[in-house]
């Protein structure tokens, strides 16, 4: 294996090991603070949440992006755009300072204002370590940067269930994401050992017209992925947008835990490999192989299982949120290929053909949403889910004709996964009614035994199963590349 795949594949194993840790201290924190806090609660935090992703969007102008598929970037380009970023993101905090109250009246929902104001503070102090992390990243210090995440993910968790327990209700939750800006930023300064200078390059034209691009993008296609619950919260309140956000937050959860630490992996060593066709499809197909593999079977469980699932996890005063959950588990099998074609996208640079899909998704699910609006909170996750895979095909279409990868290398990828799911689904049939716990642990039995099963017995079988673990044998740190 070349070093550029060695050190690809290593660091995204340091990244899904590291994320094993923060998989099981996030359901474990997940399942205390939903006994603590109530539907009403973690619904009012969505309410704000959704500006203040929203405004993630765009706080960075996509320059960290920028940073990291740059071929080549030196120190004073880097401080050139922490200065650059630095005044962006302070008219962003003014901005959103400023959309307080509209939030709150478009809610009705007074206590949105200072929970905006407290947020707005700490989303701006989380940006001030964007540019570290891009550095962090193109010397590929996954490891380091894992361990600055789980630190920040440890302080937030301690910070949101002493409020639950004190009963601070929402502020608990505001608490915990404050404390994950603040801290991760600063870890990630101190471990970058990187500091800014003033002066130098000015010109950084060609990174900012990435960076402008990817963040059109971004605003783009977080509304078409947002707007079903800014709908259901204006509409049915802060319980119902409570249960629709938990479920949708926790469809998602398998992607985010495998996606979110890996996008920044994919994009480094694919941008190294954007001129080479060949090296690009082979690095697409070991990076997504294990991805599909693990992702494929837990959503189809989770969204066959909802009940049990959300009665485990959440609680009994969460149960209506299961029918929310099984429809947008199939949502997220959906949404994991759109994330897909944004590594594709961003590697090879095509990000005005990006911003055409964010486009093109964006209006497909507004009109999805909007005809699902009209019956209720239900019917817009129906619609929700109904878009997200509709849109699937045109974006395959899209996405492929301008990057290297091919359909082939897709459905090479995903047949295995799919028919080794549909098989774990059959056995599934066969297990008993029981309490929560005895539920979960037969089915999933069942489901486990005839998804491997199924996998061994497909063609080529036992050399699939020698791939995936040779690749995480690459989890073995080395000192130098």
């Amino acid at each position: 294996m070349s070093a550029l795949n060695h050190a690809t594949v290593r660091s995204g194993a340091w990244r899904v090991g590291t994320q094993a840790v923060q998989l099981a201290l996030g359901i474990g924190s997940a399942a205390t603070l939903a006994r603590l806090i109530s539907p009403a609660s973690f619904g009012l935090f969505a309410m704000v949440t959704v500006l203040t992703e929203l405004v993630g969007t765009f706080r960075d102008f996509g320059l960290p992006h920028a940073a990291l598929q740059s071929k080549s970037l030196n120190h004073d380009e880097l401080s050139a755009l922490f200065w650059f970023s630095l005044r962006l993101n302070f008219i962003t905090l003014i901005l959103l300072a400023l959309s307080a109250p509209l939030v709150a009246l478009f809610f009705g929902e007074p206590a949105l204002i200072v929970m905006t104001l407290v947020l707005a503070v700490c989303l701006f102090v989380g940006s001030l370590a964007e540019q570290s992390r891009s550095l962090m990243m193109r010397r590929f210090q996954f490891d380091q940067l894992a361990l600055c995440e789980l630190a920040a993910l440890i302080a937030s968790i301690a910070v949101a269930i002493g409020g639950g327990v004190l009963g601070w209700a929402h502020w608990a939750l505001v608490a915990q994401l404050g404390t994950w800006q603040v801290v991760r930023a600063g870890l990630i300064v101190w471990r970058a050992k990187w500091v800014p200078t003033r002066g130098g390059v000015k010109e950084i034209g060609r990174l900012r017209d990435f960076g402008r691009n990817i963040t059109l993008f971004r605003v783009v296609s977080h509304i078409g992925r947002n707007l079903d619950r800014v709908v259901v919260g204006r509409l049915s309140g802060t319980v119902a947008l409570g249960l629709y956000n938990n479920a949708y937050r926790w469809s998602l959860f398998p992607i985010q835990q495998l996606y979110t630490p890996l996008m920044s992996v994919a994009v480094a060593g694919l941008s190294r490999a954007q001129d080479d066709a060949t090296q690009f499809r082979r690095l697409v197909k070991r990076g997504i192989f294990p991805l599909y593999a693990i992702v494929t079977p837990v959503l189809a469980f989770l969204s066959l299982e909802a009940t049990p699932v959300i009665h485990l996890l959440l609680g009994e005063q969460w149960l209506d949120a299961a029918p929310y959950f099984r429809l947008l588990c199939l949502a997220a099998f959906a949404e994991s290929l759109n994330k897909l074609f944004k590594w594709l996208y961003t590697a090879q640079a095509q990000t005005r053909r990006q911003l055409t899909w964010g486009v093109l998704y964006t209006s497909g699910m507004v009109i999805a949403i909007a005809v699902g609006a009209q019956f209720g909170a239900y019917a817009v996750a129906i619609a929700f889910t109904a878009g997200s895979w509709l849109l699937l095909l045109p974006g395959l279409w899209l996405c492929l004709s301008v990057v290297p990868t091919t359909l082939r290398d897709l459905l090479d990828v995903l047949w295995r996964p799919i028919l080794a799911t549909l098989a774990g689904g059959l056995l599934l049939q066969f297990a008993p009614a029981a309490a929560p716990f005895a539920r979960l642990l037969l089915s999933g039995t069942l489901f486990s035994i005839g998804y491997l099963i199924a996998w061994l017995l497909l063609p080529n079988g036992w050399q699939a199963t020698r791939q995936l673990l040779r690749l995480f044998t690459y989890l073995r740190p080395k000192s130098a590349l």
